[in-house]
């Protein structure tokens, strides 16, 4: 008997994460019929969806969560793998392709946010216009590419659209069909229990999931907000989604440094992950978990920072000025 087969057997949170991402896609095959990606439209048409689409609002309830969930449990497999050390040759092939496809699924949730056109959107928008302008000596070019222009257009709304509908699922499939190639050459980790990878085990688990994103959708469908108004103040609490709170609590802390915050440091930690498997090689294991729980410990902590601030502390428009008491008296005099 194996030493591990009286443990619980784990079904691959990855090929589960994956069948969510899929059902995410086929939904938003759906909401591609009704989406216009225009900064005039984009809101307009979201709303007739959910008003006016038979189970309009429910399926695109269940693209917002599919979203969310393949991303929690993308993160989840690769915890367990990073604590049972599943990227050691002959695996490491296998963990950076994973980065892939995890870094897409990031990319689908991120442009996905920034998609609806209301206000919270729209200052989504604003940020990553700041962030692109604030690098250093390229940042107008840089910034151009990604708006479509000097400011933002229906322009943006459409290369943005175009990322996630086109670019994000080739690229999503490309790394799969990768990964399933090479996971194919090398197979499951030794250290796993032979049920983990077992056919019903794994239908259970993929239905366990589409049911608790179909309750999420049910429950707590995501909100559409105002519409975005450009030449307005912006919305008083527009924060990111909840994988970018960390960086938001940041930016709050420091707002002259968003190139730095917002885009040299999720890049670095990125690069640090995917180069992981080598970092192992080259120090103990001690020092990769140390150093690992600490990146780990400062974004759960700052997202909590974050979770936990009130709306109502959320930086708003300037107050008007108040007139001293007796001015109307003295002027009368």
């Amino acid at each position: 008997m194996s030493r591990n087969s009286h443990r619980f057997p784990i079904p691959d949170l990855g090929v589960v994460s994956l069948a969510i991402a899929a059902t995410g896609l086929l939904s938003g095959l759906f909401l591609a019929f009704h989406y216009a990606p225009t900064l005039d439209a984009a809101h307009p048409s979201l709303l007739h969806l959910e008003t006016h689409v038979v189970l309009g609002a429910m399926l695109r309830g269940i693209h917002h969560w599919c979203g969310t969930v393949a991303l929690v449990l993308a993160a989840l497999h690769g915890l367990r793998l990073w604590s049972r050390a599943g990227y050691l040759p002959p695996r490491r092939r296998l963990w950076v392709l994973g980065c892939g496809i995890a870094f897409v699924l990031l990319g689908f949730a991120y442009t996905g946010y920034l998609l609806p056109g209301d206000e919270r959107a729209y200052t989504g928008l604003g940020v990553m216009e700041s962030v692109a302008d604030s690098t250093p000596w390229i940042g107008s070019q840089v910034s151009a590419i990604l708006i479509g222009g000097d400011t933002i257009s229906s322009a943006t709304l459409t290369r943005i659209y175009a990322v996630h509908v086109f670019v994000l699922p080739v690229l999503l499939v490309l790394l799969v069909a990768a990964y399933a190639r090479q996971w194919r050459r090398v197979g499951p980790l030794v250290t796993e229990p032979n049920g983990a990878l077992s056919r019903p085990l794994l239908l259970a688990a993929v239905a366990a999931a589409l049911l608790l994103t179909v309750v999420l959708a049910a429950l707590a469908p995501p909100v559409l907000g105002p519409t975005a108004d450009p030449t307005g103040a912006g919305a008083p609490d527009a924060r990111p989604e909840w994988f970018f709170l960390w960086v938001n609590q940041l930016l709050r802390w420091w707002p002259g440094s968003p190139f730095l915050i917002a885009g040299v440091l999720p890049a670095a930690i990125a690069l640090l992950i995917v180069l992981l498997p080598w970092a192992h090689r080259a120090t103990a294991r001690r020092v990769v978990v140390v150093f690992g729980l600490l990146i780990l410990g400062s974004i759960l902590g700052l997202t909590g920072v974050a979770v936990g601030t009130a709306p109502d502390n959320e930086p708003g428009p300037e107050p008007e000025a108040i007139e001293a008491p007796g001015a109307e008296e003295v002027e009368a005099r």
